[in-house]
């Protein structure tokens, strides 16, 4: 389990992700991504990279709680760098795939969140500059 005491750093729609355990089992965020099985699936061959549909091989509740966080947090009254990143991809790839990308960098930010035990910050200046 997650240590008690660093709850408070985290925003609230990360507080129900205690299934994580410790965050000190995964040594790079693209550890908590597949365990949360929100990677893709990957295929090369020579120079030829193909980048398929998200690995369905680990926790699958833990796949949902990031997912359902990210819509919350695309759909949050108060801009953040999720709505950006949400926007950007759905621009291109539509909303469905925008969800599941929104999801695995908010999973990465977890792990920094948890592994650095600071608060989450949102970039002020960014976030202005972003949506004005």
């Amino acid at each position: 389990m997650v240590d008690e005491r660093t709850w408070y750093r985290i925003p609230q729609c990360f507080a129900h992700l205690e299934r994580i355990g410790g965050i000190g089992r995964f040594k790079r965020p693209e550890s908590l991504v597949c365990y949360a099985r929100l990677a893709p699936k990957v295929e090369q061959s020579g120079e030829h990279v193909r980048y398929g549909h998200i690995n369905r091989h680990s926790n699958g509740f833990l796949r949902w709680a990031f997912i359902q966080s990210a819509r919350a947090a695309v759909r949050s009254s108060k801009p953040n760098r999720f709505q950006r990143i949400y926007n950007k991809i759905k621009a291109r790839r539509g909303e469905k795939v925008a969800i599941v990308a929104t999801a695995r960098h908010m999973a990465k930010s977890v792990y920094w969140i948890l592994t650095k035990k600071e608060y989450y910050k949102e970039n002020k200046a960014l976030r202005a500059s972003s949506f004005s």
